[in-house]
């Protein structure tokens, strides 16, 4: 509680404004937000986008939370409404005093709207992580288990063998089509190779974003699947589809804090069986009927999500991945969706969310209070280290 003392031997109470949707709102059980606030000295205010002309500039916020990026979108598609909202949004900001901390800055929030946009700038990221592992070797240890223990006692009835596991974290081959009719002729000609995701470059703020197909052949497209993908939303990205036995990994990231949950995602079998039978080669589906914590879709298959998870992945391998993204996008509220593929266990990073719910971080609350604490001092300290500056000048 460091930065809890050193915030409270500097300010009485910091008010937080949070510019949030009321379906935000309710996500972050705001209300509980508003009492863990007040443990450590800070006021929780909810403010809605279209309430921020009616504050008069007497409000003095410390630190602005938000997750506009709704607004954001529809402004991007030049909704009249939104475009308006997005303007008196960034007035707003422009009008904050110079000590108020921005999390996250609304550059840094714009930059992960775009799934188009986000895969160039990953694009050729590899990390390489190798792990060790210590395995209890028994006395009737095999003669090749005894040779990775050099050293050991062989009179120790029991001895240790280390091994070494080497994991990769990337994203996903992906490309960018403008119009269903570049799409299916990229497909037809065999420009891109099944099979292969498809989604809305929206990746936030409309149903849309969370629309998506699997094309599981690209050989031959009926009347069916031509239907689907005349009702689908361009411009989109065909991503490599990873075959990853049925299991979303999410990763929820508070500035240095994370959690990571395991949820239901597409089955393997379910794109097999299309891709050697003749039924339709799209599959349609909504990733919140699909990969939701409790999700029963056809498309999961039947086996329960806890016989699915055959691997560990090491702290410090989650860790380097979104230390990577946090920097690279300059963000530190955001969540992974991540799949782990079945042949040779590397780690695809197939989606980038700003600002999640965080249902599923333990302690939620408590570690956005701690972290707004952080931002805090981190804001403080540096307003002293340029007030030296100016005065040794």
């Amino acid at each position: 509680f460091f930065f809890q003392f050193l915030f409270s031997i500097t300010f009485m109470t910091a008010n937080i404004c949070c510019v949030l949707s009321e379906k935000k709102r309710l996500h972050l059980r705001f209300d509980d937000l508003i009492e863990h606030g007040k443990r450590f000295g800070l006021n929780f205010i909810h403010v809605p986008i279209d309430q921020l002309d009616s504050l008069k500039g007497e409000e003095q916020f410390d630190v602005v939370l938000h997750k506009v990026t709704g607004v954001m979108a529809r402004a991007q598609r030049k909704e009249k409404e939104a475009m308006e909202q997005q303007q008196s949004f960034l007035t707003f900001l422009d009008g904050l005093s110079a000590h108020c901390k921005v999390v996250d800055s609304y550059e840094s929030a714009l930059s992960l709207l775009d799934r188009s946009a986000i895969a160039d700038k990953l694009r050729g990221w590899e990390l390489v992580y190798t792990s060790s592992e210590t395995e209890e070797i028994g006395a009737d240890v095999s003669s090749e288990a005894e040779m990775c223990s050099e050293g050991n006692n062989k009179n120790n009835r029991n001895s240790q063998c280390q091994h070494k596991h080497t994991w990769k974290a990337k994203t996903p081959p992906s490309t960018l089509f403008n119009t269903k009719d570049e799409f299916v002729s990229a497909l037809s000609g065999g420009d891109v190779l099944s099979p292969l995701i498809l989604k809305s470059v929206e990746a936030h703020g409309s149903r849309r974003a969370h629309e998506m197909c699997i094309v599981v052949n690209n050989q031959c497209l009926l009347d069916e699947d031509v239907a689907v993908l005349n009702a689908f939303h361009f411009p989109a990205i065909a991503q490599q589809f990873v075959l990853h036995n049925a299991v979303l990994v999410k990763v929820f990231v508070i500035g240095d804090e994370l959690s990571v949950s395991y949820r239901p995602s597409i089955s393997n079998r379910i794109v097999e069986e299309h891709t050697r039978g003749k039924d339709n080669t799209v599959i349609f589906f909504d990733s919140h009927d699909v990969s939701k914590a409790n999700s029963h879709s056809v498309l999961n298959g039947d086996e329960p999500l806890s016989d699915c998870v055959n691997f560990d992945l090491p702290e410090d391998l989650i860790k380097e991945i979104c230390s990577y993204i946090g920097k690279t996008f300059d963000i530190t509220l955001f969540g992974l969706d991540i799949v782990v593929d079945n042949e040779d266990n590397t780690l695809y990073v197939v989606d980038i969310n700003y600002f999640p719910g965080y249902k599923e971080m333990e302690h939620f609350h408590s570690i956005l209070c701690k972290y707004i604490l952080q931002s805090l001092t981190q804001t403080i300290d540096c307003n002293k280290n340029n007030s030296t500056t100016k005065v040794n000048k």
